[in-house]
């Protein structure tokens, strides 16, 4: 419990800095006119501002002070009482929330509106500049145990069914008034579920989830022995005042309502069987453990206890697809250690997605690598000749690149499991068989995207899975059995020999945009069909028609063809883009 002078205490230096350091400021007789304009939405800054705050947001500032507020209490509702001192237009904190709203609210004897804080969500008042007398009343059937107060209002005088209360109980938002008595009042009882996960980490951690049912009047409750022997206590969250006594136990206010207490602890010993604590009611004689194995550390698994359905438990839902135990005062939790360290099978899960581009001079390669997944071990790594790693950079983070463990190797030294890495490389042109990554590591899947200048083409890539814009993939079964009619046919109507120019054209235009083919195929068949069937006079005649029209169209295709070829041969930079 913190007494009223505890809690002004900071408010009344705020307010003696602020006074101290602020100093008249001379305003230029040009610019008086513009004081208000220049001070709209900002009158805050007259305020006292708080010590320590850097005076760059409305809180940061103190424009309201609270007086002494008074409450009466009794079993139907509340009257309160207040004063409050504004230095600028201010939304002022008033007892209650949802469930007890605050009514028949007066400024001065004048009725006002009661809003919700945009962010708390409590009720709140907002006030000109001046010294105002706020009233107001809160209803309720029964008397809560406790009543929202914001924790900036210091100062409180609590009457309670007609007798002075002090001192009295708060939180940091909440101001206890006890129960009400009354002709049946209810039954004080308390239900506690304990539930427990033991993580396999270094050091042991031991998460403890206690599930409060609480009924009856607003008391404390003290809850002997909550953690097993060689456990220290790390933190304790939930939504309940507690404190975790230094002779195990653990303090807590209970108001009525279902809550939940999270206290997390760490072993200090490795431990290989673990038992409940020997706590005393209201503490259950029967826990429910969850066991989560850490296989990047060590191979274990849980036994001794009866294993049990997790989601019959109703343990807490992130635990759910681990293993579930009943413990009691008679069992023990072995945990059995199967292996230590990674085992052969545990290996990274890395790919890599390389990206080259080739100089326009043809010189060597710039690269850009991404390698992503799962790091397990060797925490280093290194990429070897003819590749050279020049800047690289982990999740974002710039990583140094340093000399590796050969000669001419270089790498970096990684962190994080799950692994991010962005790399830039340098390829000097080499002859015979390419590297395919250089990285002196194993990955699950590599895809390299080539990206060539004008007047490259990719022949082929032998040793890769697929290289689909190389010239060689590109050929299907129908390109090669419409090219080799075309070769045959040449070879019928011009010879072999002669029919090398043809045959070689159709080999490197194939795949060309606008490249004459079909219009080929149909002038030479009909050429040598023409030559073939002379004796026919009437057909001869319809055929050397057709012959000299597919010529023609041959001529119209194949010359743009030509012409841009020729010019591309030229000026290479010219060529389209893929």
């Amino acid at each position: 419990m913190r007494s009223p002078i505890t809690l002004l205490l900071p408010l009344l230096l705020g307010l003696l800095a602020a006074t101290l350091a602020r100093a008249e400021v001379a305003v230029p007789t040009a610019l008086a006119d513009w004081t208000g304009w220049v001070q709209h939405q900002q009158e805050y800054r007259a305020c006292p501002l708080l010590l320590g705050k850097a005076g760059q947001s409305r809180e940061d500032f103190v424009c309201a002070w609270p007086g002494s507020l008074q409450i009466d209490a009794d079993a139907d509702g509340a009257r309160f009482a207040q004063t409050w001192s504004v230095q600028a237009a201010s939304a002022v904190p008033l007892p209650g929330d949802d469930r007890h709203w605050p009514l028949a609210v007066a400024v001065d004897g004048q009725a006002m509106a009661v809003v919700k804080h945009p962010n708390t969500g409590h009720p709140v008042l907002w006030l000109k500049v001046g010294s105002h007398r706020v009233t107001g009343v809160l209803r309720w059937q029964e008397r809560p145990a406790s009543i929202t107060l914001d924790a900036a209002v210091a100062m409180v005088t609590l009457t309670v069914d007609g007798k002075s209360v002090f001192p009295i109980q708060r939180d940091a938002s909440a101001l206890w008034l006890g129960r009400a008595e009354a002709g049946v009042r209810e039954a004080d009882s308390l239900d506690v579920q304990v539930f427990r996960l033991l993580h396999d980490v270094i050091p042991q951690r031991l998460v403890t989830v206690v599930r409060l049912k609480v009924s009856g009047k607003g008391r404390e409750e003290t809850l002997s022995q909550v953690l097993p022997a060689d456990f220290v206590p790390v933190a304790l969250s939930g939504g309940l005042t507690a404190r975790y006594e230094a002779d195990g136990s653990l303090q807590v206010q209970l108001r009525p309502g279902s809550h939940e207490l999270v206290l997390t602890a760490r072993a200090s010993r490795p431990l290989a069987a673990l038992t409940i604590p020997a706590a005393s009611a209201p503490w259950p004689n029967q826990e429910v453990w969850s066991y989560q194995p850490m296989p990047s550390l060590r191979v274990t698994d849980a036994s001794g206890a009866a294993q049990i359905d997790p989601n019959l438990a109703e343990v807490p839902t992130g635990w759910r697809s681990l293993p579930a135990f009943a413990m009691t005062a008679a069992t023990r939790l072995q945990v059995n250690e199967r292996s230590r360290g990674l085992s052969d099978q545990d290996q990274n899960r890395l790919s890599l997605r390389r990206e080259l581009w080739l100089d326009f001079a043809g010189g060597g390669w710039t690269g850009k690598d991404q390698i992503s997944g799962s790091l397990l071990r060797d925490w280093r790594l290194d990429l070897k000749p003819p590749y050279q790693l020049l800047r690289a950079d982990e999740n974002g983070l710039a990583a140094l690149v340093t000399a590796g463990a050969e000669p001419g190797w270089t790498g970096v030294e990684v962190r994080d499991r799950e692994l991010r890495l962005s790399a830039s490389t340098r390829l000097a042109m080499v002859t015979g068989a390419l590297p395919l990554t250089g990285w002196q590591h194993p990955f699950e899947s590599v895809s390299t995207l080539l990206h060539l200048p004008p007047a490259y083409e990719l022949i082929a890539a032998p040793g890769a899975d697929r290289a689909a814009q190389s010239w060689l993939d590109r050929w299907n079964l129908l390109d090669v059995f419409i090219a080799a009619l075309i070769g045959f046919l040449c070879v019928l109507a011009f010879g072999r020999l002669a029919a090398l120019l043809p045959v070689a054209y159709l080999l490197l235009s194939w795949h060309l945009p606008d490249a004459p083919k079909l219009s080929l195929l149909a002038a030479v068949g009909l050429a040598l069909a023409t030559a073939e069937l002379v004796r026919n006079q009437r057909l001869a005649r319809w055929l050397q028609r057709a012959s000299q029209l597919a010529a023609i169209v041959l001529v119209v295709v194949a010359v743009p063809f030509a012409a841009q070829q020729i010019r591309q041969a030229l000026h290479p930079q010219l060529e389209a883009a893929g």
